[in-house]
């Protein structure tokens, strides 16, 4: 199992812009992220990956359509995020860092960052 708590962000930003897409171990990234007009994934794009969150979706549909990286799963929830990324080998996924988890592919998300 891997601790992306042990990533640097250089390597978080590979893996959700999808230029990773196996771990080290040989398992298929999955990218888990909540719905796109959610408060929480607007964060996550602009202060951890820096990027906007229609470029970061942009980025996503033309992977996915292209065939190159597998579509982004998207969740309602951060009970949701949770429970996916728990249960399915690979999986990546971010919450607030007030959440309290012990899943070890989750990254946390500080509140008032810029």
């Amino acid at each position: 199992d891997l601790d992306v708590t042990q990533l640097d962000n250089r390597t978080i930003k590979s893996l959700f812009f999808q230029r990773v897409r196996y771990w080290p171990n040989g398992i298929p990234v999955t990218i888990v992220a909540l719905e796109r007009t959610t408060p929480l994934h607007e964060e996550f794009s602009k202060n951890i990956l820096k990027v906007l969150p229609f470029r970061l979706e942009s980025t996503w549909s033309k992977l996915s359509f292209t065939g190159v990286a597998k579509p982004v799963v998207r969740v309602n929830s951060v009970s949701e995020m949770l429970s996916i990324v728990s249960s399915t080998p690979g999986a990546i996924g971010y919450i607030d860092e007030e959440t309290k988890t012990s899943e070890p592919n989750i990254v946390f998300i500080s509140r008032g960052e810029s």
